[in-house]
C-alpha cells in the first residue's frame, strides 16, 4: 500500500505519528509477540479523545485500513498489521478519581501502574499479574486474575465505559442508558470490535484489611497430581472452595538432571491470592487437602499484606527515593514489598521462567541440535507460522552453526517470541483423566533451556459464576480453564528463530490436540487464532468466533456489531461479523 502523506500532514500538530522514515520506527512497531514482524504505515501516540477521533474519521473516509493498540500484548499479534495505521493508546494514562470507591482508568494504561498508584490509597483493580499488560485488552477480553473468586473478572468491576465509536461520536456506554448493549458486548467480547475504548469507570477493591498471598511447589509428580487433581475437583464442587480464595496450578516442564540435560521432569505448582489471614489460609488449605498437606511441599512461601506492611513499604520508597544516607532508614530485617511488587512476584512464581524452572544452573553451551540453530531473519520479516519460509524438514537437516540461547527471564513483561492456547474442562469431564493426560504429554516434552512450557490451570467460579450473562463471557459456569504456554528467546535476542517458531508452535498445537476428548472452548485473552483454519472465509471465521464466544453469545454480538458497525470500520483477523441481513 502506498504511504497517504494526507494522514499526518492534516493531522493536529500535537499528535505525534511515527512513520517508516523515524528513527523510532523499529521501535515503535514492536509488540509483545516478538514472533509479528508487522510493519504498520504510521503509528499514531494519542494523547486525547480528539487524537482518536482524528484517526477513526480519516480511516472512514479514506478507506484506510487501522489497528487499535493499548499495550501491544494481543497473543496472536492482531493489534498490528502491516500497511495499516495503529491507533496507539498508551499515551492516554491518567487514572481520574471519581470518589474514594471510583476512578476512570485508562484503556492504555499499563497495569503495574495501575496497582502502584491506587495501592497509596489501599486500593485495586481485580486485575491479572502481568504487569506491563495495558487495562484495554485486558478488561474487552474479560480479564482474569487472583481475585477472580471474591470479585470476578476484571470487566466486572466496570461501571461505565468511554469509548469513540465508527462515526466519530464519543459516548459513554452504562449498564442502563442508550448504549448498554455495548456495556455488555465491551465487557468480554474482545478488543477493537466495536469503537476505540478510551477509558473504562472501575469501582475499586480494598486490599485492607488483609491480603495473603501463597506459592507452593512439588517436585514429584505422585506428591502434585493427586493435589491438582483434587483442586479441579474442589473447584467443580457448588460449595467447594471459599470466594476468598482464588488459585492457579502449573505443571512445568524442567531439565531433569545437569548430565541429561534434554530429559524432561515434571514440576507441580499452587499459587494465589486469599483475602484474610495468613493463619487462616493455611487452616482452609489443610481443611481441602490433608492435614500433613503444607508438610509435604517442597518449597513453600506466605506474604500477608497488611497496612502496616504497606506503609512500611512505601516508607522505604520513599527513603529510596531521596538522595541522601539510607542508613537506618530501611529495615535490615526481612524485606518489606509493597502490593505492586508482591502480586509481580507472584505472577513471575504462577508464569515460570528459566530462572525459577530448572533445578540446576544451565550451561551457556551445550551440543548442537540442528532444530535450535539460530536463524537470523532480516528487520521486515514476519516470523508467524503463517508466513514462515523455512519449513519443518528445512530446520531437521540444515546444517546451521548453533547460538546459545536462555529461555525468557520474564514472560508477559517483556518482548518475547510465544503461543498461548486455552480451553476449559468439559461438564463431564473426569478431572483425574485431564490431568493424567496433562502430565503424560509434558513428561515426553523432550526439555530445552531455551524456552519456557507449561500448563496453567486457572480458578473460576465464585463471582465469576454469579455474574454469568452480565458481560459477553461464555464460560461463566466451568469451574477453572487451562492455557498452555511456549515462551522462548530471552529479551537481549535482537530476533527470534524461525526453526524454533515452528517446533514450538507444533508443540502447542499437539498439546492441545491431546486434551481434546476432555476440553472445549476458548478465552479470548488467551487467543490462539488456529483453532479453525483458513479464518479468511467467514464461514471459518464463525466457526472460530463460536469456540470463543459460544454459540449464544456469538449470536447477540453479531447483531450489536450490525446495529454500531454494520460497515465493519472495525475489522481485522477475528473481528465479529455483523448479522446476516434477512433476505426479503
Amino acid at each position: 500500500m502506498k504511504s497517504n502523506t494526507s494522514f499526518k500532514k492534516n493531522a493536529p500538530k500535537d499528535l505525534k505519528i511515527i512513520d517508516r522514515q523515524d528513527e523510532l520506527y523499529h521501535y515503535a512497531r514492536v509488540i509483545s509477540n516478538t514472533r509479528f514482524g508487522k510493519m504498520p504505515m504510521y503509528i499514531a501516540y494519542c494523547k486525547k479523545v480528539s487524537h482518536v477521533q482524528y484517526c477513526i474519521n480519516y480511516c472512514r473516509e479514506h478507506t484506510f485500513p487501522f489497528r487499535v493498540r493499548s499495550g501491544g500484548h494481543q497473543h496472536e499479534g492482531m493489534c498490528s498489521a502491516n500497511d495499516v495505521i495503529i491507533i496507539d493508546l498508551s499515551e492516554i494514562n491518567i487514572i481520574t478519581p471519581v470518589d474514594d470507591d471510583t476512578a476512570w482508568i485508562p484503556a492504555g494504561k499499563q497495569l503495574g501502574q495501575v496497582y502502584s498508584e491506587l495501592e497509596e490509597d489501599f486500593k485495586t483493580i481485580p486485575g491479572g499479574g502481568c504487569q506491563s499488560v495495558n487495562v484495554g485488552g485486558l478488561t474487552q477480553g474479560g480479564g482474569w486474575g487472583t481475585s477472580v473468586r471474591k470479585f470476578g473478572l476484571t470487566c466486572d468491576s466496570v461501571t461505565a465505559i468511554e469509548m469513540v465509536l465508527a462515526n466519530g461520536k464519543c459516548i459513554t456506554a452504562t449498564k442502563k442508558n442508550k448504549y448498554a448493549d455495548l456495556f455488555w458486548a465491551v465487557r468480554g467480547g474482545g478488543g477493537g470490535n466495536f469503537g476505540v475504548v478510551i477509558r473504562f469507570k472501575f469501582k475499586l477493591v480494598s486490599i485492607l484489611p488483609v491480603v495473603t498471598t501463597f506459592r507452593l511447589e512439588w517436585k514429584k509428580p505422585e506428591k502434585f497430581k493427586p493435589i491438582i487433581t483434587k483442586w479441579a475437583k474442589l473447584h467443580a464442587t457448588k460449595n467447594g472452595i471459599v470466594d476468598t480464595l482464588s488459585a492457579t496450578c502449573t505443571m512445568t516442564v524442567v531439565a531433569a538432571s545437569e548430565s541429561e540435560p534434554n530429559t524432561s521432569e515434571i514440576h507441580g505448582r499452587m499459587a494465589g491470592k486469599f483475602y484474610g489471614t495468613e493463619e487462616k489460609l493455611k487452616k482452609l488449605l489443610r481443611n481441602y487437602f490433608g492435614k500433613k498437606f503444607l508438610e509435604n511441599t517442597d518449597e513453600q512461601q506466605f506474604t500477608e499484606v497488611t497496612e502496616k506492611t504497606l506503609r512500611e513499604a512505601r516508607k522505604n520508597r520513599e527513603a529510596l527515593g531521596k538522595k541522601k544516607s539510607l542508613k537506618g532508614k530501611i529495615k535490615k530485617s526481612a524485606p518489606i514489598y509493597s502490593y505492586t511488587e508482591i502480586i509481580r512476584m507472584l505472577s513471575d512464581y504462577i508464569n515460570p521462567t528459566f530462572t525459577m524452572a530448572p533445578s540446576f544452573e544451565m550451561p551457556l553451551s551445550g551440543k548442537e541440535d540442528t532444530v535450535l540453530a539460530k536463524v537470523l531473519p532480516s528487520k521486515e520479516l514476519d516470523t508467524s507460522e503463517e508466513s514462515s519460509t523455512i519449513s519443518s524438514e528445512t530446520c531437521a537437516n540444515r546444517n546451521l552453526t548453533i547460538v546459545p540461547d536462555r529461555g525468557p527471564s520474564s514472560t508477559c513483561d517483556q518482548p518475547h517470541p510465544h503461543k498461548v492456547s486455552s480451553s476449559f474442562p468439559k461438564d463431564d469431564v473426569n478431572h483425574k483423566d485431564l490431568v493424567e493426560s496433562i502430565y503424560t504429554y509434558l513428561k515426553n516434552t523432550r526439555y530445552q533451556s531455551d524456552v519456557n512450557m507449561y500448563m496453567s490451570f486457572h480458578c473460576m467460579g465464585g463471582a465469576v459464576t454469579r455474574n454469568a450473562g452480565e458481560n459477553a463471557f461464555g464460560y461463566a459456569h466451568k469451574p477453572y480453564m487451562l492455557q498452555i504456554q511456549a515462551w522462548w528467546d530471552d529479551v537481549s535476542n535482537a530476533f527470534t528463530n524461525q526453526c524454533r517458531n515452528i517446533e514450538y508452535l507444533k508443540w502447542v498445537k499437539k498439546f492441545r490436540k491431546s486434551i481434546k476428548t476432555h476440553t472445549e472452548g476458548a478465552f479470548i485473552n488467551f487467543v490462539d487464532k488456529t483453532l479453525v483454519a483458513d479464518i479468511e472465509d467467514d464461514q471459518n471465521r464463525l466457526k472460530l468466533l463460536e469456540i470463543y464466544y459460544t454459540k449464544k453469545n456469538l449470536k447477540k454480538l453479531r447483531k450489536i456489531k450490525s446495529k454500531r458497525d454494520a460497515d465493519q470500520l472495525f475489522n481485522f483477523e477475528m473481528s465479529i461479523l455483523p448479522s446476516e441481513k434477512k433476505k426479503k
